[in-house]
């Protein structure tokens, strides 16, 4: 983990203060400058940042042994630098239900689920193809690998991965 938002929070606080009429915060870093902002904060959450959370031990574990002790103290304190963040919001917006549990579960908090705007009227069904689409990003926490791996024991199913990621070459020269 590197110290991005440690480093952040150090660089908002040289931010001129700002009164607008309110602000909407949104991504887990932005709200970061909150001591910089006066009037109402409203955070639109995407997730908790899920490094602190519910993928701790897998970002924990993803890094070498000598550097774990750093990571520890570098998570402690971004953790109390958004949990602190976090509380001085005045609206919680989740996108998600999902997120909306998340929210609850790690912070304690609760939140008006807004879905993400999207008109989809200029969308209309045209069929399918023969095949299944992956979006994902092909990294350890998506596990691509793995719907890769199901797709090779059924030979009469094509699957397309469209995206990018740290994992796409290993999976590729594993087909």
């Amino acid at each position: 983990m590197k110290a991005y938002p440690l480093v952040l929070h150090d660089a908002f606080s040289h931010f001129p203060s700002q009164n607008p009429p309110w602000t909407i915060f949104s991504g887990s870093l932005s709200l970061l400058a909150h001591k910089q902002i006066a009037g109402p904060k409203i955070l639109y959450c995407h997730t908790p940042p899920r490094l602190l959370y519910d993928q701790r031990d897998f970002y924990f574990s993803q890094t070498a042994f000598l550097n774990r002790s750093a990571m520890m103290v570098l998570m402690y304190l971004y953790q109390k630098v958004y949990e602190d963040a976090f509380r001085a919001m005045d609206i919680i917006i989740a996108n998600s239900e999902n997120v909306q549990k998340r929210i609850k579960q790690y912070l304690s908090a609760d939140s008006v689920v807004v879905y993400p705007p999207c008109d989809t009227t200029g969308f209309g069904w045209l069929g399918q193809e023969d095949y299944y689409l992956s979006t994902a990003r092909p990294d350890l926490l998506k596990r691509v690998d793995v719907i890769v791996k199901a797709f090779l024991k059924m030979p009469d199913k094509k699957l397309v991965v469209v995206s990018g990621g740290s994992e796409l070459v290993r999976i590729r020269k594993s087909v």
